[in-house]
């Protein structure tokens, strides 16, 4: 029998204890409206399904009968289908809300059980107790399965996705390759931002967002790249059609976001965080023009949004090319699925910028995921992931203590070794890096830290190069989603709470909280704008609100 063990956080302050009744109380509550609502929603989805899909006669025919047999007057077809679309934005959105308020339940409710002892699963001695706790988790489990399988058999929002993603794609190429360069407005990007190979990416996809915005061709000046002598063609494919004429190079006006240079026929920027002001476009904002549809297909718009123009940057070349079909073709990727990726940053990062986390803690996750895919895939055998690190004794680690039990662990060492601080700018080091990003980037599901800009990176190539949503697709141990030099994520409160203890804060329904951090306990952290006090609030009486902008 696997037993799953929590651990409670240490040395709390008595001002933040709950009292364990209080928080099964709660629990069971929550858990019994969450089942019926999935219940109620798993109902909806399959008559509306049947209503449209299974119906083999044409719609004009269906219509007819149903008005013969129920004595009423049925809108035209086009506003039945454009009914049906409307209703089913409004149970995605439903569905999202619900697997979000089950994922921060399970984070209350992991955050509050007795630790279990492995010492008595050992001996076979479970208590009821414990019994009962694996029951809740299993039921978590579960129900997670349940929502996700929802968005897995939404063709519909698949073709939604392609849809905008060849939108997307189309505009980026035209807006890159004009029929004419000459005479064209233009964005000179510098690739020249002192930090590492996924940062600079993040520099890039920057001005290239911005150049969407301001209609402008973005002409990439890699010179100084410090990964390659031979610039970004070394590895992917050119930017834009269009050259940086010597005239041009001295003509540019720079622009800080500040002074108006709509006339301006070339400008550059500077890198985001020395930007005199934010542009409203900014990440994570989204276009006006593709919201709606984007919102309704999507659980994190932003993180797609910013995808597209990653993966637009980032075509292999032909060489790169190769070498990563050879590598997928190495690790058989395409036959592992489900295939969970985790990456562990440690080098420069600890303790710097980022507290170091050890393997277990990843793994935990890893399991979690797989104990909720169990339910999705009753045939599921092993428990295949992708190791990515720049500390080669994690992959030593990994396949000492997790080579058993189902596991399938997947590295490459020579990447690892790769990445050593004094070996990390060259060309070897370049196609490792580039290397993890991708396979992380294909797998179904991240555990990693957001603190990170690989595993970002990654995230956000993931909702790019898959017509499945998957914005809740990930693990972080550390921070919440963000981009660096971004415009302040925001929530909406949907429920209003008043603070029970004096590090929580009130909140009023329509509130909007400035959004910190997400304490996985089934707690937030942020500032509420009304009132400008800052403190925690529970997670789930709050939704994302969208920066919507015209781009």
């Amino acid at each position: 029998m696997v037993v799953l063990l929590f651990l409670l956080p240490g040395d709390r302050s008595d001002e933040s204890r709950v009292d364990d009744g209080e928080v099964r109380e709660i629990f069971s509550r929550r858990v019994d409206d969450v089942l019926e609502e999935v219940e109620q929603l798993r109902k909806q989805n399959e008559q509306l399904r049947k209503l449209l899909l299974e119906n083999s006669k044409s719609i004009e025919q269906g219509l007819q009968e149903m008005e013969y047999t129920l004595n009423v007057q049925i809108p035209t077809p086009s506003r039945t289908e454009q009914a049906f679309e409307e209703r089913m934005d409004q149970l995605r959105r439903q569905e999202r809300t619900i697997q979000a308020a089950l994922e921060n339940l399970f984070f209350l409710y992991k955050d509050h059980v007795p630790t279990i002892s492995n010492v008595s699963s050992t001996q076979g001695q479970i208590s009821a107790a414990d019994k009962k706790q694996n029951e809740a988790v299993e039921m978590f489990q579960y129900l997670l399965a349940r929502t996700q399988q929802l968005t897995i058999n939404d063709e519909s929002r698949k073709q939604k996705l392609r849809n905008l993603t060849k939108m997307v794609e189309t505009r980026l190429h035209n807006l890159q390759h004009p029929q004419e360069c000459e005479g064209r407005k233009k964005l000179i990007c510098k690739l020249e931002k002192s930090c590492g190979f996924a940062c600079q990416i993040h520099h890039v996809i920057y001005c290239l967002i911005v150049a969407y915005a301001t209609n402008r061709t973005m002409l990439l000046d890699d010179k100084t790249w410090r990964y390659s002598d031979d610039g970004w063609t070394s590895v992917f494919q050119p930017v834009s059609s269009c050259k940086i004429s010597a005239h041009e190079a001295r003509s540019a006006k720079r622009w800080t976001g500040k002074a108006d240079v709509t006339s301006a026929s070339v400008i550059h920027i500077p890198i985001v965080d020395v930007l005199e002001q934010q542009m409203p476009y900014l990440p994570q904002s989204i276009p006006a023009d593709l919201a709606s549809d984007l919102i309704s297909v999507h659980s994190y718009p932003p993180a797609w949004w910013i995808g597209q123009f990653a993966q637009y940057l980032m075509r292999p070349s032909d060489d790169l090319l190769l070498h990563l079909n050879a590598e997928e073709k190495r690790l058989v990727l395409a036959n592992w699925r489900p295939l969970v990726g985790v990456h562990v940053r440690r080098t420069d990062k600890v303790p710097s910028e980022a507290a170091e986390h050890a393997l277990s803690e990843y793994m935990t996750w890893v399991d979690h995921y797989f104990n909720v895919q169990r339910f999705n895939y009753p045939q599921l055998a092993y428990k295949p992931v992708y190791l990515a690190t720049d500390d080669g004794p994690v992959i030593e680690e990994a396949y000492d203590k997790y080579s058993t039990n189902g596991y399938v662990m997947m590295a490459n060492e020579k990447i690892a070794a790769s990445a050593r601080l004094d070996t990390r700018y060259n060309e070897k080091s370049l196609y490792g890096i580039i290397t993890d990003i991708h396979i992380l980037s294909k797998t179904n599901y991240l555990v990693c830290t957001f603190s990170s800009q690989v595993c970002r990176l990654a995230y956000e190539l993931m909702q790019a190069r898959s017509f499945e949503d998957k914005g809740m697709n990930f693990h972080s141990l550390d921070d919440i989603y963000y981009y660096g030099g971004q415009l302040g994520r925001e929530l909406t409160v949907v429920e209003a709470h008043s603070a029970q203890r004096p590090a929580e804060i009130d909140l009023k329904e329509g509130d909007v909280v400035k959004y910190e951090a997400n304490l996985q306990n089934g707690y937030s952290i942020g500032r509420n704008a009304r009132t400008n006090r800052r403190g925690q609030f529970p997670s789930f009486k709050t939704i994302d609100k969208w920066r919507i902008v015209e781009f």
